[in-house]
C-alpha cells in the first residue's frame, strides 16, 4: 500500500516534466527518485511492522 502511493506518477506527468524543462533527463530522474522513494518507504514499514510482531 505504501509503494502504490508513493511510485511516480503517471506518463504524463513525466512527458510534462521533460517538456516543461526542455530535458528528459529530469523525466527519468521523476521515475527513478519516485520509485526510489517508495520502495524506501515500504522497506521501512515492513521492518518496522516486522519489528513489532516479532
Amino acid at each position: 500500500m505504501v509503494f502504490i502511493l508513493l511510485f511516480f506518477p503517471c506518463l504524463a506527468t513525466v512527458a510534462t516534466v521533460a517538456t516543461e524543462t526542455g530535458r528528459w533527463a529530469w523525466g527519468a530522474f521523476t521515475i527513478i527518485y519516485d520509485t526510489l522513494v517508495a520502495w524506501l518507504a515500504a522497506l521501512t514499514v515492513f521492518l518496522l511492522a516486522s519489528a513489532i510482531i516479532i
